[in-house]
């Protein structure tokens, strides 16, 4: 773990209790901003296997990237709210 270090006080922020509450917004965040592309992530997958699925069956209408979309949709929501609820404890 990398310590944040002020040039003009050397102590670290780790043992300060005021410039560790100034980190923790922050880290929240970071790690709020990389839920956006975990979100993405869940939902092109779904895309991809509902347009392998649509090609397999060789479907005239998209429902398999359709479906696939929903699920992706469902999953990410509810792997957000996990990390929300982790995050929040």
């Amino acid at each position: 773990m990398k310590v944040l270090v002020d040039k003009q006080n050397p102590e670290d922020y780790s043992q300060n209790p005021k410039k560790k509450k100034l980190l923790r917004p922050l880290n929240k965040f970071i790690q709020f901003s990389s839920l956006g592309m975990q979100m993405l992530g869940f939902i092109f997958f779904g895309y991809y296997l509902g347009h392998k699925i649509d090609q397999w069956l060789e479907n005239a209408t998209p429902w398999g990237i359709i479906i696939g979309i929903l699920f992706g949709v469902v999953g990410s929501m509810a792997y957000v709210m996990v990390r929300v609820n982790k995050m929040n404890k």
